[in-house]
């Protein structure tokens, strides 16, 4: 077997819009650096990181993350990525297996009216109306 066929077997195909496991590089002004396994790493935008109370983002070389794959092909030679993006494919697809299975789920109250309120889930807004029981 040719070497550049046993590196192009050790590496893992990555789609467009798939989410995928990676591991935390580096972590710098510009954005956060991810091993997702594939031939080149990939970054997310800095700001799709919230700030801890001390003013850390709270991620740190060797962490693991969900990230969902923007764009193989970039300018930088990096891979798009976003945290963001990911964690809302898992919102949404908790959403609809809470919905079948009769489950609840934690959110955060975004607004109310007479009607109901508006929660955000995994970055997913959601409507959850009053139910009148009589």
């Amino acid at each position: 077997m040719e070497f550049s066929e046993l590196l192009e077997k050790e590496l893992v195909r990555v789609k467009t819009g798939e989410v995928v496991k990676g591991q935390v590089v580096t972590v710098d002004s510009s954005g956060v650096i991810v091993d997702i396994g594939y031939k080149s790493e990939g970054l997310v935008p800095i700001d799709e990181f919230e700030r801890e109370s001390d003013g850390t983002l709270g991620i740190k070389p060797g962490d693991d993350i969900d990230v969902f794959v923007i764009s193989k092909e970039t300018p930088t030679g990096l891979v798009a990525l976003s945290k963001n993006m990911a964690e809302k494919q898992q919102g949404s697809s908790d959403l609809t297996t809470a919905f079948h299975d009769h489950t609840t789920l934690q959110g955060k109250v975004l607004s109310h009216n007479k009607s109901g309120f508006m929660v955000e889930y995994k970055g997913t807004p959601v409507s959850c109306l009053f139910h009148n029981q009589d």
